[in-house]
């Protein structure tokens, strides 16, 4: 069988340049190295292994009573050679060098296990962690850069402007305000001219409604849900929260050693992608659940946020001409979704806020008139 051929170096004063590159076997009782000049051979029972280099990456191979030269190679297959099997010279040398070899493995594993562990931490309890880093982003500065946002957003569109309609609308969302208890959140509601079935919440506070969402209600406890989905996003820090999701793991962990400066930096760079940013489903189920809590502290009907999201779930999204697309990719109302709001709902009283002084259907008319 022909011997295993590994490229090796052999190191040596009297060479030009220091060195000389060629192949080494493990023959029968000898060490063979070839190279561009000639052939080294020395018997097995006269040299000695060992390794040495970067991390002990390198197999050195020494005459035993001969200075020079020394011959190494990188390919740690050598030491498996079966030149070297039942070699009574190297067994110990080569027993050795292999113990060494797996003791050198286990200590990388355990440096590798050692540094993964912070990381692993941080995979576990990344939802907290990641709430905590949203925590440190003033929310001045999260409704500046919703305000830039709404210039951008707004200017492709008709904002209904009409005083009395807007009165009725802020009369009807101020019981949901009310109950957000975390006064550094200010809310600004606007109306616009679109037929599309959607409402958006953007950074810090302001809340967009579409006129076909409103002219698709049937009552104004559907429309009070949907807004209370709204602020919830904003409350929860959804938007920054989504940020930090998406920037990975190492961005987590430069923003917990090295502090926040570089999240407002990133927030402020997402500018108009921000509103089209999608929301996970876990930030989907933690606004539908804390709507809830708003609606019912509210006293308002909270059972008007599930018949809406069942009329938009009945409407077919392919049909773009129904409305109903924009809001269906935005905030899919999955069945899911629906039964976790009815087993919710459950839990609370009965509605006792009063209607709002305009009753849906003039509102509607009223609105009509503006787009």
């Amino acid at each position: 069988m022909e011997p295993v051929k590994y490229h090796a170096i052999a190191l040596d004063d009297n060479y030009v340049g220091g060195r000389r590159s060629g192949e080494l076997t493990l023959e029968t009782g000898s060490v063979v190295f070839r190279h561009s000049e000639g052939v080294i051979t020395w018997p097995l029972n006269e040299v000695e292994f060992s390794r040495g280099g970067a991390g002990n990456a390198l197999v050195y191979i020494k005459h035993r009573t001969i200075a020079t030269p020394t011959l190494y190679t990188s390919d740690k297959k050598i030491i498996k050679d079966t030149a070297l099997q039942g070699n009574y010279a190297t067994r110990d040398n080569i027993r050795v060098l292999r113990a060494g070899h797996q003791r050198s493995r286990l200590i990388t594993l355990a440096v590798v296990l050692l540094l993964l562990s912070p990381l692993a931490l941080i995979f576990t309890f990344r939802s907290s962690i990641v709430s905590s880093i949203a925590d440190h982003i003033p929310v001045s500065y999260e409704q500046k850069v919703g305000d830039n946002l709404f210039t951008l957003v707004s200017s492709g569109y008709k904002i209904i402007e009409d005083t009395t309609l807007n009165q009725h609308f802020n009369n009807m969302v101020a019981p949901l305000v009310k109950q957000v208890s975390d006064t550094t959140h200010h809310f600004d509601f606007y109306m616009i001219s679109d037929t599309t079935v959607n409402a958006f919440a953007l950074p810090g506070g302001k809340v967009v409604v579409n006129s076909g969402l409103i002219l698709k209600s049937d009552q104004w406890s559907e429309i009070q849900g949907v807004l209370a989905h709204e602020i919830a996003h904003v409350t929860l820090r959804h938007h920054v929260r989504g940020v930090i999701n998406q920037q990975g793991l190492f961005f987590l962990i430069s923003a917990l050693v090295g502090g926040y400066s570089d999240m407002v930096a990133t927030l402020a760079g997402y500018g108009s992608h921000l509103e089209s940013l999608m929301y996970s489903r876990k930030f989907e189920f933690e606004a539908d659940n804390r709507a809830v809590d708003y609606l019912q502290q509210a006293g308002v009907d909270a059972n008007g946020m599930i018949s809406f999201f069942e009329k938009l779930q009945k409407a077919h999204p392919e049909d773009i001409t129904s409305g109903f697309t924009k809001i269906m990719s935005t905030h899919p109302p999955t069945g899911e979704r629906i039964d976790n709001l009815k087993s919710r709902i459950q839990a609370y009283t009965p509605a006792s806020q009063p209607e709002p002084a305009i009753d849906i259907k003039s509102f509607q008319q009223l609105l009509q008139k503006q787009l």
